[in-house]
Parts: structure tokens; sequence; C-alpha cells
């Protein structure tokens, strides 16, 4: 399987075409107590992140591609809040995401190590300390910030 590389840039402007890593805190440490909030309640140490739905994929749409990456190349548009993957010809497929709050952002190039669907999330403990209502995991889940597939990213 050839290996996807991302790269992420700060705003993207460019015009044409047709008309969701972040990354999960890779290496927490699972939480200690297993016991599950109910929904609504806050702080515990592990929260439900909902149902997971069978969810049918639906083809995003190809937009121009003006910039030069290769083919396979995902590429973050944080400001746009875009993933386009990088098709052949100056084309790409445009994917709408989610970007983090500013300050956790970063720009560069990496390699994608694995992909997961419905993960769960492990706020960071610098997250947790500005806001004690988040648990320590979340299971994934339609309620879940990582949302239905997350990309992680070789470290």
């Amino acid at each position: 399987m050839p290996r996807a590389v991302l790269a992420v840039v700060g705003r993207m402007t460019f015009s044409g075409g047709a008309g969701k890593t972040g990354t999960n805190a890779v290496g927490a440490p699972p939480p200690k107590d297993s016991s599950e909030c109910k929904d609504g309640q806050k702080g515990g140490d592990i929260r439900s992140g909902g149902a997971r739905p069978d969810i049918v994929p639906v083809a995003p749409p190809v937009v121009a591609f003006p910039l030069t990456f290769p083919t396979s190349s995902m590429v973050i548009d944080t400001g746009g809040r875009k993933l386009y993957y990088v098709l052949p010809d100056k084309k790409a497929y445009a994917y709408p995401i989610s970007v983090g709050r500013e300050g956790f952002d970063w720009t560069g190039t990496e390699t994608i190590r694995r992909k997961q669907a419905w993960p769960d999330w492990y706020p960071p403990i610098e997250m947790r300390e500005r806001d004690s209502s988040l648990p320590e995991k979340m299971t994934g889940g339609l309620k879940n910030p990582l949302g239905a597939m997350a990309l992680y990213l070789h470290q």
C-alpha cells in the first residue's frame, strides 16, 4: 500500500474548481478508572461518545488544485477548513474538516501511519487543566470531537 503524505499549510488561496488528526493524543495512557459517565454529566474518567452508525461513503467534489504536491498526497488548508486528496492533472478531492483551536496547530509534512474509524479521544492533560469538565477518555461515536475517522501521523 502506498504511504500517504500529509502536508499542513496555512491559509491557501486559489480559484477555480467545481463546486472532517486532528490528531488524537497518541500514546496517552488508558484511564485507570473504567466507570462511565451518563450523557450530560461532566468530568468523569470515561465518557460515551455516542452511537457509531454505518455511514455510507459519498464521493467528495473534485476541484481544481493548482499547487504542486505529488498525486495521493493529502493537503490540509487549516484556514479554509479543507483536506485535499491530490489527484492527477491538477485536481483534488475536497473534504470539509474541523480544525483545532489556535495554538494547537502546526505546519509541515508528515506520513500518515494509520487511520481509525470511530476513534477514542484522550484529551491532553493541558486541555483538561483548562477545562475540568473534559473526561480522561471519550469513546468513539457521534459526540466525539474526532469524528468518524481519524488519521494518525507518524511519530
